[in-house]
């Protein structure tokens, strides 16, 4: 059950001109306690009010299953936070931090996320990301095993070392985006815009990629390209000159 003070609290800061001010000075209180907020409905809350809720601290707290959807969050840190099953549904996210938080089976579907929105070694596995836009976000050595990030524009992101396998990215746009080293065993790339991506060392075996733009890479390999799923039917990839399938 959720800590009512601790919601109280929260709630009043979003509700603030000092927010952060509330907030942090009440977390500070109890920073020897992890906080519980499991199950806490902050849904609509707006934690920006230009200044007001610059470094709004939301670390090491228990927030598994609350709901933030619709709710607008600028400089939030969410780091080492249990976020399991919580709502961002449609959320407005700029400078945020979910390095190393537990995302997963959470919900993202139709956010819209920033530059600076950081979830570096987060685990994410089964996350809802549907259309998503993304740009300069983060992702670098997630557990993104098995998220749905189908039809999201997601560009110029950093992907590099992440665990993608099984997930499912079908008609998306990465363009730009770096995927050195990540794994994307058995991943959904069918329609996907992968131009410009970085590849290098990425693990594309048994990925599923009919109808993908793989155009404008120039560290694509052959060997990488041998280990994709194959019975393609009229629906091939685009390829870089000097490559097949």
């Amino acid at each position: 059950m959720a800590n009512e003070d601790g919601v109280a609290r929260l709630c009043q800061a979003a509700n603030s001109k000092s927010g952060n001010e509330i907030w942090n000075s009440w977390r500070k209180k109890h920073d020897n306690a992890r906080i519980d907020l499991r199950g806490a409905d902050l849904a609509g809350l707006v934690f920006n009010d230009n200044t007001s809720y610059v470094d709004l601290d939301l670390s090491n707290v228990d927030l598994s299953d609350a709901n933030f959807s619709s709710a607008q969050l600028e400089s939030v840190s969410f780091e080492n936070s249990n976020l399991q099953h919580a709502n961002f549904s449609t959320t407005k996210l700029e400078t945020i931090s979910f390095n190393r938080s537990d995302l997963c089976s959470a919900i993202f579907d139709s956010s819209t996320m920033a530059s600076r929105v950081l979830f570096r070694y987060a685990e994410m596995r089964a996350a809802s990301c549907q259309r998503i836009e993304a740009c300069e976000v983060s992702f670098a050595g997630a557990d993104l095993g098995a998220c749905d990030f189908s039809r999201s524009t997601i560009r110029e992101t950093d992907f590099s070392q992440a665990n993608m396998s099984e997930a499912k990215l079908y008609r998306c746009d990465l363009y730009g985006s770096n995927l050195e080293r990540a794994s994307l065993i058995r991943a959904k790339l069918e329609k996907t815009d992968l131009r410009g991506t970085k590849v290098s060392g990425a693990d594309f075996t048994d990925a599923r990629v009919s109808w993908a733009d793989f155009r404008s890479i120039s560290d694509l390999s052959q060997e990488q390209l041998d280990k994709v799923e194959k019975g393609f039917r009229g629906d091939e990839p685009e390829l870089p000159d000097g490559l097949f399938l």
